[in-house]
């Protein structure tokens, strides 16, 4: 009896930690999200302007390696 009453304290103890753990990744997962997105709104602002670059005759792009990006 002893031990499941040590067993139950220390387990109401542990669940504010693990929503601070969570709360925490949580944040930290956004905070990666956000530098995905900016990282891909880069990205698509350089294709975009090879691309269209390429249209118009400024500088060329071989046709296959346009394809495959």
């Amino acid at each position: 009896m002893f031990q499941s009453e040590t067993h139950k304290e220390s387990m109401n103890n542990i669940k504010p930690k693990e929503d601070e753990i969570f709360a925490y990744l949580e944040n930290k997962e956004f905070i990666a999200n956000t530098y995905v997105m900016r990282c891909f709104f880069v990205l698509m602002i350089v294709c975009t302007s090879a691309f269209l670059l390429n249209i118009t005759g400024f500088f060329v792009i071989e046709q296959s390696l346009m394809c495959k990006a």
